[in-house]
């Protein structure tokens, strides 16, 4: 009898042992990877730029007021251009689609003597300052995850003041504010979930300005603004990207 106990023992050993041999073997679950999701322009923003704007106003003489009819004088003059703007992106895929506003303050001013160095310039003289620049525009980009390259295009508006002086006669003054349209190229480069860096340059052309010079006379001046402006900028995206996405594999 013991004998036939111990026996059958041993055979439910062996074949509990074969059985689990024969079972498949687990293992251990894969821990979670954390992985960022991809980065969005979407999104409102607001920010400031500094760059450098070279304005150029030219003055042209139609009737021969200063010298012969239809001479030019080129008023260039360099300044500083502080800016604020603030705009919206909206991402589709790659593309990248926004609208913007921006004003900026500059101090382009110059002075010419249409008759040279040999008349006094305050009896003979012409005068441009260009006290503002803003715009209105599009922007249309290609983001490469947290790079944008973009083309901008849309309405400019300046505050231009031009005046030109003939001693003895009155002063030929086109002062305001005048509207063109802007076109120009950037990149931007977001280095955080809401902080972006960008450099971008302009040109702007704010039309012609053309008036007689007093009520007697027959005689026009006018002038024409334009300006290119280089700029880098800093932006600040509300709402940043969206939470880091948990893959299991």
């Amino acid at each position: 009898m013991k004998n036939l106990l111990l026996a059958t023992s041993a055979l439910v050993a062996f074949s509990a042992g074969a059985i689990a041999a024969d079972l498949p073997v687990r293992s251990a679950a894969p821990a979670p990877i954390f992985v960022s999701a991809p980065f969005s322009w979407t999104g409102f923003y607001v920010g400031s730029s500094v760059g450098f704007a070279r304005g150029n106003n030219d003055f042209k003489d139609y009737d021969g007021w200063f010298d012969y009819a239809g001479e030019n004088y080129g008023l260039k003059s360099d300044s500083v251009l502080l800016s604020v703007n603030a705009g919206y992106n909206w991402q589709f895929g790659a593309l990248v689609v926004g609208l913007e506003a921006d004003i900026g303050y500059l101090s382009a001013d110059t002075t010419v003597a249409p008759y040279g160095n040999g008349y006094l310039i305050s009896d003979y003289y012409i005068k441009a300052k260009m006290n503002a620049l803003g715009s209105l525009r599009a922007r249309f980009g290609y983001a490469f995850d947290r790079a944008l390259l973009y083309v901008t295009a849309g309405l400019a508006f300046g505050n231009v003041d031009s005046s030109a002086y003939y001693t003895g006669y009155d002063v030929l003054k086109m002062d305001g504010w005048r509207t063109g349209y802007v076109v120009g190229a950037g990149l931007e480069y977001a280095f955080t979930n809401n902080w972006t860096a960008r450099v971008e340059g302009l040109y702007y052309d704010l039309g012609e300005k053309k008036r007689q010079w007093n009520d007697v006379t027959v005689y026009f001046g006018g002038t024409e603004a334009t300006a290119l402006v280089a700029r880098v900028g800093v932006n600040y995206k509300f709402g940043g990207s969206a939470s880091p996405v948990v893959a299991r594999y």
